[in-house]
């Protein structure tokens, strides 16, 4: 009998255990397998052999206050075994969202929804499909259409820059003026005639 000169030989295999409906730990279980392979000769046959030594198995639990605190691949695993369960709406700017069954796709600033009229304005400035995040039929209904006060948003292909105060869009008129409100780290750009049913203020000098 001839087996491998290093004794110990080892295999490890990660698998990620879902979470269970309801259930808010998320278990990571992995296991090695020591081992050795050789020959091994009966009469005039030789075949292969592998010998397990020894099993080295781990868990790790990762627990969660709340299921909107999961991650990305957590909550799609947790989503699928829990089909009732939704996400709270997200109305951080950017964000991009559609309810479950139905067609309308918004964009969020400022706290209010805007309706993203074709998909080729959605790819070309919110990252396309793939950013669109599904809520519950109905979340979207109490979002608001007018922005927040000190919102700053710009359409794609026009320079001029708008705050919203008190429902209306007041034209920024200088960089300096613009400095004042956070400067054009927090210009948010929409699409051509986005903001066209706002009414306009007075201009912010």
């Amino acid at each position: 009998m001839w087996a491998s000169p290093s004794p110990r030989s080892t295999y490890s295999e990660d698998q990620t255990i879902t979470l269970s409906a309801h259930k808010l730990t998320a278990l990571r279980s992995s296991w090695q397998r020591e081992y050795v392979t050789g020959t091994a000769a009966l009469g005039p046959t030789h075949f292969v052999f592998s010998a397990t030594l020894k099993y080295i198995t781990s868990r790790q639990a990762t627990e969660y206050d709340s299921a909107d605190q999961l991650p990305p691949d957590l909550m799609a695993a947790y989503r699928e075994q829990d089909p009732a369960y939704h996400p709270p709406v997200n109305l951080q700017d950017g964000a991009v969202v559609r309810e479950e069954n139905r067609a309308p796709v918004y964009v969020v600033f400022g706290g209010a929804k805007f309706w993203v009229p074709t998909p080729e304005i959605l790819t070309r400035l919110y990252g396309g499909w793939g950013s669109v995040v599904l809520v519950a039929d109905g979340a979207l209904a109490a979002v608001p259409t007018t922005p927040q006060d000190g919102t700053v948003l710009r359409e794609e292909h026009h320079p001029e820059v708008w705050l919203f105060a008190s429902g209306t869009k007041r034209h920024i008129t200088t960089s300096d003026v613009l400095s004042r409100y956070g400067g054009w780290g927090v210009v948010h750009v929409v699409w051509d005639d986005a903001l066209s049913g706002f009414p306009e203020g007075e201009p912010v000098v």
